[in-house]
């Protein structure tokens, strides 16, 4: 019908689709924006997307969505943003059939180079605009909730970056030994950086050198690979900058290729 009606329904960001005549076919796109703020250590950022939708006992496909981002923000979502243009970040599947979904998509290097600037995202069907079936598509994400349906969450502290790197290690299914092997120090600083006295924090530092020469040496043997080495290498080193550990290089010579590598 070439109509545009903002507001969505009661906050909510939609990706969906709705037709049930030869007139009223209808696309809804979903807007948040935000403003970063000035952190002073980002370890990670992660946009969160949490479902907010009724299922459905049907057996239907399910739906995919695009979400991407945009930096001109001026924290008022209306319908001139309907077409707006964005940046494309990951894509998704929603499934009516199934419960409703959390999905998280990296966004660590936009939010650190955006503190104390402004961030919007846009999620919307794939299909949309050239979808022309009966029916309804998609879902939504409550901006009521709690926490929201769309969230950015950010790891500032160096504890909550260690907890990131064990969560990490847990989730890319390593052979339990060498999981092991790798947590084993983390979970020592963990213990150093939370026990409330925050003058002992550097002694976390030879434990994490402790990590950090075992993650090259199973790199280097085969049971890392390039990838997982570069990801779990590089928040670690975070973490020991964030400190203020002395350079590692007199230790074992290795930080430098750790940077040459992530230039590559």
């Amino acid at each position: 019908m070439g109509i545009l009606e903002g507001g969505g329904v009661d906050g909510d960001a939609q990706s969906s689709y709705f037709r049930t005549t030869d007139m009223n076919r209808e696309f809804r796109r979903g807007f948040a924006e935000f403003v970063i703020p000035s952190f002073t250590d980002v370890f990670s950022g992660r946009i969160v997307l949490r479902e907010t939708r009724a299922g459905t006992s049907f057996p239907l496909p399910p739906d995919r969505h695009e979400l991407s981002y945009y930096t001109d923000v001026d924290l008022f979502v209306d319908t001139s943003d309907f077409d707006r243009p964005t940046t494309p970040l990951g894509t998704f599947e929603t499934d009516g059939n199934l419960p409703t979904q959390k999905f998280e998509f990296d966004a660590s290097r936009l939010v650190t180079q955006l503190r104390g600037a402004k961030l919007g995202f846009r999620v919307k069907l794939e299909t949309d605009p050239t979808y022309e079936g009966m029916g309804f598509l998609g879902s939504a994400f409550s901006g009521s909730s709690t926490p929201s349906g769309v969230r950015i969450e950010v790891t500032t502290t160096p504890a909550e970056a260690n907890d990131l790197l064990q969560g990490r290690i847990r989730r890319m299914g390593l052979p339990p030994r060498l999981e092991a092997s790798l947590l084993a120090p983390l979970q020592q600083v963990g213990k150093i950086l939370r026990n409330d006295n925050p003058t002992n924090d550097r002694a976390a530092c030879h434990k994490l050198g402790e990590f950090i020469t075992a993650v090259e040496s199973h790199e280097q043997d085969g049971q890392l690979t390039a990838p997982q080495f570069t990801d779990l290498e590089e928040l670690a080193q975070n973490i020991v900058t964030s400190l203020g550990c002395p350079e590692r290089s007199q230790e074992r010579g290795r930080y430098s290729r750790s940077r040459d590598l992530a230039a590559r």
